[in-house]
């Protein structure tokens, strides 16, 4: 038996691609990163694409990954965007271990997004009814800031960029209006309070990680090669994103135990059944399929 609660959202939803200065109802999507395993929501937005939602949100939310798979969900190029999983980033020039300093190369994607029959839509990003919401850190004060495509259109691609850069992996801070930014997902990896406080109604979350999962303290690459990566950061700065950093599960708390209807918004979840997926460094092509595959059947069964 469908869940009522999901037939309100897609409902409203429907409602809000045929009537878009409709006030009552205000729309999000908000879509977790976490590297090749963001291929998962790139899955789901290929079937939410597919069911014919691209024209259904008033905000679609981002951080590191989530950002850039809303920018070809937004650009209705979905599919390509999960062939450029499989097909381009499965490879040693995008993923090698070897660079140390570099594992990600950044410039490598931008060329992707930027150049041939992989670049993104830029300009059906900007005209989207939607306004993409990116999640940065300003260095060297550690705040987060909200960047809106509506807002700096120019800058487009700089904060796909931004998005990519995450730290340790990526070793690279972003030139964004005059000032550095990294990916904001080290702190806020699926920014739902701020659509939230944005007034929205109904919230569709595409989450990378299961129900029962929570971010286990002292990891290595965070307390030793992100250390590394913030050592020229103020440590006021520094001691701020590592506290944040130790209090994301308070965030994948909040959005599990809101789900459903919470009188003023309501809240649908797509996520695995289970933390098997293929990884944020993960360069196996079927697993990455996989998760692609996985992903679409979840949002599917969401909105039947």
């Amino acid at each position: 038996m469908s869940d009522p609660i999901h037939q309100i959202i897609k409902s409203n939803l429907k409602r809000k691609a045929r009537e878009k200065e409709n006030n009552d109802v205000k729309t999000a999507l908000v879509i977790q990163g976490g590297g090749m395993r963001a291929s998962y929501s790139m899955g789901s937005l290929l079937s939410l694409e597919e069911m014919g939602f691209n024209n259904s949100f008033d905000y679609v939310f981002g951080s590191s990954a989530g950002a850039i798979n809303g920018a070809y969900f937004m650009a209705h190029q979905s599919k390509l965007a999960t062939e450029i999983y499989t097909d381009y980033l499965t490879n040693s020039e995008f993923i090698n271990f070897f660079r140390l300093k570099e594992i990600l190369d950044v410039e490598y994607l931008i060329k992707l997004f930027t150049q041939g029959n992989t670049a993104l839509d830029a300009a059906a990003v900007i005209n989207s009814a939607a306004n993409l919401i990116f999640s940065m850190i300003h260095y060297p004060s550690a705040k987060e800031i909200f960047f809106e495509s509506k807002k700096y259109p120019k800058e487009i691609m700089n904060l796909i960029k931004t998005s990519a850069t995450i730290p340790a992996i990526s070793n690279k801070k972003i030139l964004i209006d005059g000032e550095k930014y990294i990916d904001g997902g080290v702190v806020n990896p699926t920014p739902i309070l701020e659509a939230i406080n944005l007034g929205c109604t109904d919230i569709v979350v595409i989450l990378t990680r299961s129900r029962k999962f929570r971010r286990k303290p002292s990891k290595f690459v965070y307390n030793n090669l992100s250390w590394n990566y913030f050592k020229d950061w103020p440590k006021k700065s520094k001691d701020s994103l590592f506290e944040r950093f130790s209090k994301v599960n308070e965030i994948y708390d909040f959005i599990w135990s809101h789900e459903g209807d919470n009188g003023k918004y309501r809240i649908m979840i797509i996520a695995p059944d289970k933390d098997n997926l293929a990884g944020l460094l993960s360069r196996n092509k079927q697993k990455i399929a996989e998760n692609i595959s996985r992903g679409y059947a979840d949002a599917l069964k969401s909105f039947k």
